[in-house]
């Protein structure tokens, strides 16, 4: 595989919120991954990031039951119900 991937999605646990957040942040930024999503179960959150000018923005977020749609998969619908456990 050559370049860097299109998507990183990274699942945080409580040991990780740092390194996922500041760290692997810098990290895939100056790695060039063009997408980067952080998904917290434990807040039932997640927040979608593009790369745009060489840093990341901020393009969505979602939590609990939301449905939501994240580039680049914009035409995909994510229902983040499904991916907190227990489930109801």
């Amino acid at each position: 595989m050559e370049g860097p991937p299109d998507l990183c999605v990274e699942i945080i646990s409580p040991s990780s919120s740092t390194i996922d957040r500041k760290t692997k942040f810098k990290l895939y930024e100056k790695g060039k991954v063009a997408h980067y999503w952080i998904v917290d179960p434990g807040a039932k959150t997640i927040e979608a990031f593009k790369l745009t000018r060489g840093k990341y923005h901020a393009v969505g977020s979602g939590k609990g039951e939301a449905v939501v749609q994240f580039p680049p998969f914009l035409r995909l619908d994510i229902p983040l119900g499904d991916l907190w456990w227990p489930q109801k």
